[in-house]
């Protein structure tokens, strides 16, 4: 699959004319709790010619092909994903954490991590992973059962926020890496492993009676930082440092030709 991946990017920079920077895996491979019949969710982030930003006529600032062949491909310009730095977007900081690399243009992932970090906002985190975990508890409960996946669409955003909580840092992307914070609790950890070892081998959509104890640990800690993020007030930070690593970039590419 690498190599069709990795064909299939390349076939994106000569067919749009693009200098990818950075691709990665995203979603439940990259999380650590892939089901056998999980698609490949590849994210990128690449750069244009520079003269192409100084057109009046603005371009679509995304690419993203159909999902075809368990791959779903789609990728940001470098000057939205600057943009969505500077609002301390979650998602692109996960990309920069991916364990699974495509491809890095030398120093460009320590370069672009290091710009998460300053521009991390624990407010506009909170709110993302707390609306994440809300969101997927009111929509992935039926009937009293649950598909085993869903579970862990709730328990990383929910972990998530209790490790900002705790570090005020980013949270680490892995899913293993979360379960840190349960190392008090045996109980409610032992059954997220058994739910992890279920996941390996049952195709996504497979579905479990609800788990009580799970459940009670999830609405007693979702209740508790609920109202985390309102605690923060909101953040203003200068952007000059992205718009330097923005024309850096351009810099560099230019120099290339």
């Amino acid at each position: 699959m690498r190599k069709k991946i990795a064909n299939e990017l390349n076939t994106i920079e000569k067919k749009e004319k693009v200098c990818i920077l950075f691709a990665c895996e995203s979603g439940s491979r990259a999380w650590g709790f892939a089901s056998p019949d999980s698609d490949y969710d590849v994210r990128f982030i690449y750069i244009k010619d520079k003269n192409r930003y100084l057109s009046i006529e603005q371009e679509k600032d995304y690419i993203k092909l159909p999902i075809s062949d368990m791959l779903d491909i789609n990728g940001w310009d470098i000057r939205k994903a600057l943009y969505h730095v500077s609002r301390s977007n979650a998602a692109i900081f996960e990309w920069m954490q991916s364990p699974i690399v495509y491809k890095d243009c030398p120093g460009f992932k320590e370069q672009f991590m290091q710009l998460c970090n300053e521009y991390f906002s624990i407010r506009n985190a909170m709110h993302h992973y707390i609306g994440l975990t809300k969101n997927t508890l009111l929509s992935c409960v039926s009937n009293n059962t649950i598909k085993v996946k869903h579970y862990f669409y709730i328990l990383r955003p929910l972990l998530s926020a209790i490790w900002i909580s705790n570090y005020q840092q980013i949270p680490p992307m892995r899913f293993q890496h979360l379960l840190r914070l349960l190392k008090n609790n045996k109980n409610v950890m032992s059954i997220i492993k058994d739910l992890l070892e279920k996941n390996k081998e049952s195709p996504k959509a497979a579905e479990i009676p609800v788990i009580p104890e799970l459940q009670e640990f999830i609405q007693n800690e979702f209740s508790k930082y609920m109202d985390y993020a309102s605690k923060h007030e909101k953040e203003s930070k200068d952007i000059e440092k992205l718009d330097k690593f923005f024309m850096k970039l351009l810099g560099d590419v230019s120099d290339k030709k």
